[in-house]
């Protein structure tokens, strides 16, 4: 009887084993965004000037919050060596339009693109602080995160973070 009792086990054992190995984890999930398995380029090739798409997940939101959404559209990158700027110029809400104006740095190590703004928003002195971060792996895709965070004169503060994507396809010897 024990050994009738053991092959049972072995056999739904392996059944488990089989099962589990065979059905991709989390199948049809398609937020999971696609990541070079490469180092960044050298610094000194880096030419991000420029526009670029974009694209954004549906933000996690804390806070007493509207749910926010995805968006996708265009951006313009300027470099100037490590001094860089980003300006999204179609897909994302740009009220006041200073909202869509970053300010930051590239840097060198790791190719890190950071930047950032701060922006009053409303007549009762609410305000907007927000940064990107992106990895910059080529120069036709960068990924990272972006944070927007409100925060009212009162007290009332809300944030929403989300994934971001920027890519672009060059003309050949522009890489």
């Amino acid at each position: 009887m024990k050994k009738t009792e053991m092959r049972v086990l072995d056999v739904i054992f392996m059944f488990v084993v089989v099962v589990a190995f065979s059905t991709p984890l989390l199948a049809g999930d398609d937020d999971i965004p696609l990541v070079p398995l490469v180092d960044p380029i050298p610094f000194e090739d880096l030419d991000l000037n420029g526009t670029w798409n974009f694209e954004t997940t549906q933000p996690t939101v804390s806070g007493a919050c509207p749910a926010g959404t995805a968006v996708a559209g265009t951006a313009a990158i300027t470099q100037n060596g490590n001094a860089v700027t980003l300006k999204y110029v179609s897909g994302a809400k740009c009220k006041p339009p200073a909202v869509c104006s970053y300010d930051g740095t590239l840097d060198e190590e790791g190719n890190q693109f950071v930047v950032a703004n701060s922006v009053t928003v409303d007549k009762e002195g609410g305000t907007v602080s927000s940064a990107i971060r992106l990895t910059v792996y080529n120069n036709e895709y960068a990924s990272g995160n972006g944070t927007n965070h409100y925060v009212h004169p009162k007290g009332f503060e809300c944030r929403w973070n989300m994934d971001v994507v920027f890519t672009r396809e060059l003309g050949g010897d522009e890489e």
